[in-house]
């Protein structure tokens, strides 16, 4: 829409000014009156909103999202999360804004006083107020002798268009804290009565029967009425304890539709802003400010808002409700036993289901039947003789009610599996005519057990703690519904349920007492999501997990609260929308595998198979595409020792513990009751249990687990995944996520065959089977990558670090959950505190000038919301070799600041079919940076100032292995930075399970990891690595030794590392560098440490002289017999590919071309050099493209070149930027392009490129 448009619909709208068909007398009958009818606000037309909002999507096109109009000192801003109108806008209804305010007074005699204030001067009645950024209505027009005037003072918020599938809004907005509300009616006095109007100073018309508060307009634009509520007193209350939010419900007569977009004003009439009489004096003055018989002091300050919000809701409709007798968990008893029970104890035997599959060696497929079973009954039919009948004490859980003594409460799963049980008999005898002859156990043993479960519980209500307070999150002396509450109200939420449902059980007062207990934090989490508390709309894992309790709470009192129990659910359905964002669409989710995506997967499933059983339908929110695309992220995420990948702040924990990954394989069917397709595949299920970890069931909450998870059907799915014998989790796998930022690559470390291999000897010998076993996971080479962003919740600033795992073990590590990765925005540095978030404690590259001091703990070399790239590298490779991976992370080190560190920082991972991975990393200083300077002071974090811009500087690499040595301690019993021997033998029970690397330096350009610690208990590694490292412009490791950090808590020296650097002999400069480094993994039945050569190839490829490391390069590698090149062109990995054979570990063996045979039939030109199409040469060469600055003068007159001739563009690019010495014949043979070197190799030996100051020979 032209300007001019909005100016005419403008003008046309002025003339419904006031809206007339709104019942302005309900606010005051003074305002149909002529003196105020035209200072009125009116609704703006629909295309006026429009043409404001055009661009604006709401909550990612959800039908639940919320938007914040505000007012700031600079221009217009619009945004899909906000939008923040100009002052300017205030009484000038000419301009596009969201908030229009006024009306404009113009002053009389009387009406206003002070400098500039005389007669037809004119004062808008709406202030903006620059310091808390608050819009004030009303209040004095000038200074001390002005009086209270009646007329309305106003401000509209224009809102987004309601998105489909919303109907209803709920408005928060925010006090300005720094004043109190001064709202007081037009009778402010105590001798007020209906018939004594109070003694004010004001001039004009006054309605003193006008009520204290603020009014509401709510419409839609428009629409030609407002409908008005209020006045909403209260406000001085609210403010005086400290409740700056506040929240208004609309009318259901606004009943807005998908697409309006709602209009909402505040407005005051008549409201003297302060509380006594005031008495004219001799000359007939007065001052407002003389009314002085309140408690507090007049301010002039009558209403002050400093943005409004709109929470755009769903509808929702119920197809059915809970029943209204107890139990209504799941159902009434009959469905609930039918679905949730009779399932698993009708289920056949699977023949390879076993309990203690994974890490307790039983090889097979998770056994769910058994699971349940051990859960619920304390044994499992398939495998021991029932333990139904008799002592009910021989259950478990149930022995600990029955025997408690006071000194050791039963856990809240033991609670919830007797209350299971206890729901279990009551719903078998009433099945059969209140007989317990065919239950479980006979009536007088229920009963024993249900007075137990009441008594105890008692005592366990009576010292809960609801709250986990500060450690949680929650601010000092705040109260919110965190991780620890949702744990008690599940809890006793449940116990109600089942328990309520016994007439006479429970004393009246102790049900009287938890239900009270209970509302009061539902009252809560009914508070923190009107109010936007970050517990529920960070969106994050504690979402699900804590809606999870709420709908016990609400399915549970249903009928005894009905409507916070249907608000409640309403505002479940609608706050997940927001954890959607955790779920990337590749399938990452972006918190971390452990514990948050189980956290996630678990809620989310629970709250689906509740609301369905209660409601008829799961939440729409609830994404069950999502939770498939998850199996194979979480697949991709176990590494071969057989623990989770610990990125950020996951944790690093020991096989699959719940049954989350194949909740997430059924989540269609749970969710929507549709057939999953072929989600978890049978090699899939291999790997899944191959690493499971976990008690049958011994510590699982049976009301959570599907019976959905029995249509797996693991024994006959796992037997159809064809591998061979010897890679029993098939070949090489890679799988990577783009979008989540999170690769792994997985390689069989030995050749396939058909025999069974068998790892370690005497005792500790284990081997792979027919069935899944922990041994699956020995033979294979594993590497994890991180690229995720550092904007997502618990990430830290670790970009392209990895984690290695080899022959079972974890050779090269990540401290994982540690300190909270915090970070608000984009000024919050309190995550580079502690060296496991920052750069410093991860396996990536790390700048030595970015230490903010010289302890070398707080690192600024990857910056802070910048976000890198994953995806496969273009890079030639040889066939039948996987693909190398690239991570970008040239932003990540400041790329596109004038204030980075580097113009280029790629890493590339090439796998190699024998286990092996190479690592390329190719770095460039920013040319011309200026200095950085961080201030993070402002959230609590660290600063940093580098006093002048380093236009070189000393960039490393760091290596991080895991150790199990114990820590000394003090005399208090602190730990110390100092290990001691790891000595497994000595203290056997401490190290049945452990992970134990010994890195030794064996020359500058190789460290060996010797692991100590094999896959499974109390077993010896059965395999080791080696990592091999080159720098072109020299380089050597350094072992750093223990390095340890805070843990969650802040206990010092809890977390640890053993920590390798490969540092670089001299600065690096805009020129860049090249490292390569070889992780090369071997089998502790090798009797020596594998040799690696590795040398430069630049002068044999036929790089010019001037030629940058960046412009043109090459590595030369010698493992496994073969020789392979690393040929790096204009910031690329162009190749990782075999140029011929080598003897290993024959340090005087050349790389000269006459001893390079060729290993494939393809010639060496075509391989290693680029087929680049005439018109692509000069975006090859690109500075724009590969972030390199600058380029070479010469190369870049090729580009040029190459754009009028093809011919001698692609001989020039071939021959002169680019040399490499080839065979003539096979050369012509082909019809390739042959060109010969000028450029004889400058290293004849296989070793590590030093510099004379650390060469040793």
């Amino acid at each position: 829409m032209a300007h001019g448009d909005f100016l005419l619909l403008l003008s046309l709208s002025l003339l419904s000014r006031g809206s007339a068909a709104t019942s302005w007398q309900t606010i005051s009958p003074l305002l149909l009156d002529a003196e105020f009818s035209s200072d009125l606000p009116i609704i703006p037309e629909a295309g006026t909103a429009a043409q404001l909002y055009q661009d604006v999507v709401i909550g990612n096109g959800y039908p639940f999202g919320s938007y914040k109009v505000g007012m700031g000192d600079g221009r217009l801003d619009v945004s899909n999360a906000s939008s923040s109108a100009s002052a300017s806008a205030l009484c000038n209804e000419s301009i596009l804004s969201p908030i229009l305010a006024g009306p404009m007074l113009t002053c009389t005699a009387s009406s206003c006083s002070g400098p500039g204030l005389g007669e037809g001067s004119q004062v808008c009645r709406a202030q903006f107020h620059s310091t808390a950024s608050s819009i004030q209505l009303g209040g004095r027009a000038g200074t001390f002798w002005a009086p209270a005037l009646a007329t309305p003072a106003w401000a509209q918020y224009i809102f987004p268009a309601v998105p489909p599938g919303a109907n209803n809004i709920t408005m928060r907005f925010t006090l300005d804290s720094r004043y109190r509300p001064e709202l007081y009616g037009g009778n402010s006095c105590r001798n007020a009565t209906a018939d004594y109007n109070c003694t004010l100073c004001t001039r004009g018309s006054w309605d003193h029967s006008a009520e204290a508060g603020v009014f509401v307009l709510w419409a839609a634009a428009g629409r030609s009425e407002y409908h008005i509520t209020g006045p909403h007193g209260g406000l001085g209350e609210a403010f005086d304890a400290g409740e700056m939010t506040q929240i208004f419900q609309p009318p259901t007569e606004l009943d807005l539709q998908a697409g309006e977009h709602p209009v909402v004003a505040f407005m005051t009439f008549s409201q003297y802003p302060a509380y006594g009489e005031a008495a004219r004096d001799s000359n007939g003055r007065c001052s407002v400010g003389w009314s002085d018989q309140g408690e507090h002091s007049f301010k002039d300050k009558p209403f002050m808002v400093v943005d409004v919000e709109l929470i755009y809701r769903q509808a929702l409709a119920l197809p059915t409700v809970p029943s209204e007798s107890h139990p209504r968990l799941f159902g009434n008893d009959t469905f609930w036993m039918s679905q949730r029970v009779r399932p698993f104890f009708d289920a056949s035997c699977e023949p390879l289901a076993k309990d203690g599959v994974g890490w307790f060696e039983d090889p097979g497929v998770a056994d769910i039947k058994s699971h349940f079973e051990i859960s619920a009954r304390g044994f499992r039919s398939c495998h021991e003789a029932s333990k139904d009948g008799g002592d009910i004490a021989s259950y478990g859980p149930a022995r600990k009610y029955l025997e408690f003594d006071g000194s050791a409460m039963p856990s809240y799963t033991d609670g919830l599996k007797v209350l299971h049980l206890l729901r279990r008999q009551w719903a078998c005898a009433e099945a059969h005519s209140d007989s317990f002859a065919s239950c479980e156990y006979n009536d007088t043993e229920t009963d024993r057990l249900a007075q137990a479960v009441v008594q105890v519980d008692q005592i366990r209500f009576n010292s809960t703690t609801w709250t986990c307070g500060v450690s949680c999150g929650a601010a000092s002396g705040e109260v919110i519904f965190d991780l620890t509450t949702s744990e008690p109200v599940n809890y006793f939420s449940t116990w109600y349920d089942v328990l309520t449902s016994q007439p006479g059980l429970l004393d009246s007062a102790l049900e009287s007492q938890v239900s009270r207990a209970l509302k009061e934090q539902m009252g809560l989490f009914r508070s923190a999501f009107l109010t936007g508390h970050w517990s529920l709309w960070n969106g994050n894992n504690w979402t699900p997990h804590l809606c999870i309790a709420a709908m016990v709470w609400a399915i549970s009192f249903w009928h005894e609260e009905p409507e916070m129990a249907r608000e409640v659910v309403g505002m479940i359905n609608d706050i997940l929308w927001l954890h959607r964002s955790m779920y990337t669409a590749d399938g990452v989710y972006v918190e971390g595998v452990a514990m948050y995506s189980f956290m996630s997967v678990t809620g989310l499933i629970g709250i689906s198979a509740l609301q369905k059983a209660s409601f008829g339908f799961a939440p729409e929110a609830v994404d069950e595409d999502a939770l498939t695309r998850l199996v194979n992220y979480h697949l991709a995420s176990m590494s071969t020792d057989a623990y989770t990948v610990a990125f950020g702040d996951s944790h690093r924990k020991r096989g699959w513990g719940d049954f989350s990954t194949l909740q997430a394989a059924v989540a269609p069917n749970i969710v929507r009751d549709a057939l999953q397709m072929d989600t978890l595949t049978p090699c899939g299920a291999r790997e899944y249990c191959s690493a499971r970890y976990g008690s049958g069931g011994l510590y699982e909450d049976p009301w959570r687990i599907s019976q959905e998870l029995l249509t797996l059907n693991l024994t006959d799915l796992v037997l159809q995944c064809s591998v061979a014998p010897s890679q029993p989790l098939g070949g090489q796998t890679v799988r990577v996520f783009p979008e989540g930022g999170y690769a792994s690559i997985r390689t069989p470390l030995l050749a396939p065959h058909d025999a069974f291999p068998c790892f370690g000897a005497g005792n500790a010998e284990v081997c792979v089977q027919q069935s899944p076993s922990l041994a699956d996971n020995i033979p294979y080479s594993f590497l994890a990558l991180q690229a995720r962003p550092n904007a997502h919740p618990h990430s830290e600033v670790d970009f392209a670090t990895f984690i290695w795992s080899a022959w079972g073990s974890r050779l090269i590590s990540e401290y994982g959950y540690g300190t909270i990765a915090t970070a608000v925005g984009p000024w919050d540095a309190r995550r580079y505190e502690y060296i496991d978030n920052n750069p410093a404690g991860h396996n990536t590259v790390v700048i030595r000038e970015a230490f903010k001091d010289a302890e070398e703990r707080i690192n600024f070399s990857q910056l802070h919301l910048a976000q890198g790239s994953l995806r496969f590298a273009s890079s030639e490779v040889d066939p039948g070799e996987g693909k190398c991976l690239e991570l970008d992370g040239s932003a990540v080190y400041g790329a596109l600041r004038e204030d980075g560190w580097l113009d280029t920082m790629r890493r590339y991972v090439c796998p190699v079919s024998d286990g092996t991975f190479v690592l390329v990393d190719l770095l460039a200083v920013k040319r011309n940076r200026s200095a950085l300077h961080i201030y993070g002071a402002q959230y609590g974090g660290p600063n940093f100032d580098e006093t002048e811009p380093s236009t070189q500087l000393h960039i490393d690499e760091y290596f991080h292995t895991e150790t199990s040595a114990p820590l000394a301690t003090d005399a208090d019993g602190n730990r110390l930075a100092e290990e001691l021997e790891f000595d497994r033998d000595s203290d056997p029970a401490s190290f049945k399970w452990c992970s134990h690397v010994d890195p030794v330096v064996l020359n500058p350009g190789s460290v060996a990891l010797y692991a100590k610690c094999g896959l499974g208990g109390f077993r010896p590694a059965d395999g080791s690595g080696l990592i091999s490292g080159l720098s072109l412009s020299g380089g050597h490791f350094i072992y750093d030794g223990l390095v340890t950090t805070v843990d969650t808590w802040k206990r010092p020296n809890w977390l640890k590392k053993r920590r390798i650097r490969f540092v670089g002999n001299s600065s690096v400069a805009a020129g860049g560098d090249v490292r390569l480094f070889v992780l090369s993994p071997f089998s502790a039945t090798r009797n020596e440490t594998p040799v690696v050569g590795l040398e430069s190839c630049t002068g044999e490829l036929g790089c010019p002289a001037y030629a940058t490391n960046m412009e043109c390069s090459c590595v030369a590698t010698c493992f496994h017999s073969t020789v392979r090149w690393a040929v790096v062109l204009v910031g690329r990995l162009h190749a990782f590919a075999s140029v011929g054979n080598c003897t290993d570990g024959v340090p005087g063996h050349s790389l000269a071309s006459e001893q390079v045979r060729p290993g494939t039939p393809s010639p060496l030109p075509n391989r290693l050099l680029p087929a680049v199409p005439v018109g692509a040469v000069l975006s090859l060469l690109s500075p724009v493209v590969f972030g390199l600055g600058t380029l070479n003068p010469k190369l870049y007159s090729l580009a040029v070149g190459a754009a009028t001739s093809s011919a001698r563009a692609v001989e020039a690019v071939r021959s002169d930027s680019c040399r490499v010495a080839v065979d003539r014949k096979n050369a012509a043979s082909t019809g390739e392009i042959t060109a010969q070197t000028s450029y004889p190799l400058k290293h004849s030996v296989l070793k590590p490129a030093m510099s004379k100051d650390n060469d040793n020979e």
